[in-house]
């Protein structure tokens, strides 16, 4: 089953999660946290072996996480009163926004790995990354053969600065 690409996957997963939230969700009260695992399942289970990895999960919740922030986003609630506008309220609602849309987008990556977690413990993979192994090798090998009519390989003379004479300069007068 596993024949789709990782961002295919991601997409098939997000319109079926998207399904599963609209009819399990919102008609029997089933929780938003458990379609969620059940997309990063999904998204995981539907990738090819070699692109396959908990994180495809992750990544399918973070979809799904932007996607109802912005539907949230443009809903507006339904107050029984009239708000009156306050510059700092205003501020203190854009702070509180940004820092909401962060900390979702960490836990539906949480929900959606732990799907895809299950997906590959399922499929009995290990849930280690694949890390690039790069193989020494070794430098090629010359073999010394004396020249035709020697025996052996002659002996390399070393010198020392203890044994050379030293270097002739010129005197100088001062």
């Amino acid at each position: 089953m596993a024949k789709y690409t990782m961002g295919e996957s991601i997409i098939i997963s997000v319109v079926l999660g998207s399904i599963l939230l609209l009819f399990l969700g919102y008609l029997f009260g089933i929780s938003g946290i458990l379609i969620l695992i059940v997309m990063g399942f999904i998204a995981t289970y539907i990738t090819t072996r070699d692109q396959r990895n908990y994180k495809i999960g992750g990544i399918t919740g973070v979809f799904i996480g932007i996607i109802l922030f912005i539907f949230s986003f443009l809903t507006p609630p339904q107050l029984p009163y009239n708000l009156d506008f306050n510059a700092g309220f205003a501020i203190g609602g854009l702070f509180n926004l940004g820092l909401f849309f962060i900390v979702s987008m960490f836990i539906f990556f949480i929900f959606g790995s732990i799907g895809g977690l299950i997906a590959i413990k399922l499929r009995g993979e290990k849930t280690e990354d694949k890390k690039k192994t790069y193989k020494r090798t070794k430098s090629p090998q010359t073999r010394y053969m004396p020249a035709p009519g020697f025996k052996e390989r002659p002996r390399r003379k070393i010198n020392s600065r203890k044994t050379k004479k030293p270097k002739r300069t010129l005197k100088r007068s001062k």
